[in-house]
């Protein structure tokens, strides 16, 4: 039985850098971070293509339609038609999105099965079981109470200010006028301070889940009661630190891969006068080259790697909540059945 250690009060230290601090070593977090970053770079390449060709039909065919009108009105047809590859494209994006949400979700595993059991599965981390789809149940559980609750106070602010508006419009009153806009605006940084709070309270709710091999999206909710300021303290950290890195590194590398992939040149070739309609061909000819795509693919991989990292600072951070967990004895954890791919 793997023994937790449950440090006598919140170590923001410890807590951040949980991360590179697992039992696999500084290098686990790495090797989870590439891999599901080269997954998802497959994915973007694959799935990517036909988003990007689809809505590059798009607006050749609305540009075109745009200088064949001469004024008259546009046949509803001909619109359908130029938006139809838009309407291809959004199934592709649909598609990428719940194939990535389910490569984070096994990267996320990866790092809780290591924390709570030194699970290390060896060069390859990453898996696909009932863990991580208990990962994902729980994060899109989360993602509907609160945004369901963010927009039941949405429009609950905006009926009380709309209300406070048409009293003082009545009355014809600058004071109730002032005063409701002051209370919209209170009522707005509370409401927004009760999501922050609720959000970060509920976050460790997928470590719980790999910890105890159960599906309970609230099961961090009570744990969490009077730990949550600390872990605000400790998410702003890493939120800021990663935010900042992670867009200087990527503006860097973005800037470098558009200078070496070509297509500055092409753009600057284009017809910009709006007599003529702009010959895309060599444009779309480029962007299948590999002069475009090895750059632009290596940027896509980099920023993937170091998103990942990122997340798996955070994902650490949540893993430390629930390994730290006073209310929890040890003989609570057990190994558990987890079917995995």
């Amino acid at each position: 039985m793997t023994e937790f250690s449950r440090p006598p009060s919140f170590d923001f230290g410890a807590a951040t850098l949980q991360g590179f601090r697992l039992p696999g070593g500084s290098n686990y977090i790495l090797r989870v971070s590439a891999w599901t970053a080269l997954i998802v770079t497959v994915l973007y390449v694959v799935l990517g293509t036909p988003i990007v060709r689809g809505f590059a039909d798009m607006f050749g065919a609305l540009i075109e339609m745009e200088h064949s009108l001469d004024g008259s009105d546009p046949d509803p047809d001909v619109v359908f038609a130029a938006l139809a590859p838009m309407i291809k494209a959004s199934g592709y994006i649909f598609l990428l999105t719940i194939l990535q949400t389910v490569a984070f979700a096994s990267a996320e595993t990866a790092i809780y099965r290591n924390l709570f059991y030194a699970d290390d599965k060896g060069i390859f981390p990453l898996r696909l079981g009932v863990d991580e789809w208990r990962v994902v149940g729980t994060r899109i559980v989360m993602s509907l109470v609160l945004g369901t609750l963010f927009f039941i106070a949405y429009f609950a602010v905006v009926l009380f200010g709309a209300l406070i508006m048409g009293l003082a419009g009545a009355t014809e009153s600058g004071v109730i006028a002032a005063i409701g806009g002051l209370l919209v605006f209170c009522l707005v940084l509370a409401a927004i301070a009760a999501f922050i709070w609720m959000s970060v309270r509920l976050a460790p709710a997928a470590a719980y889940s790999v910890r105890d091999r159960k599906f309970d999206p609230l099961a961090s909710w009570r744990p969490m009661r009077g730990r949550v300021w600390p872990a605000i303290g400790g998410y702003l950290i890493l939120y800021f630190i990663g935010y900042f890195g992670i867009s200087l590194v990527l503006s860097i590398v973005f800037v470098i891969a558009f200078l070496f992939s070509g297509v500055l040149k092409i753009l600057i070739q284009l017809d910009s006068d709006g007599q003529e309609i702009p010959n895309f061909t060599p444009l779309w000819e480029h962007m299948s080259s590999a002069q475009f795509l090895i750059p632009v693919i290596l940027a896509v991989l980099i920023s993937m790697f170091m998103t990942v990292l990122w997340y798996g600072m955070i994902w650490g951070m949540w893993g430390y909540f629930a390994k730290t967990d006073q209310d929890v004895q040890n003989d609570n954890w057990t190994d558990g059945e987890a079917w995995e791919m």
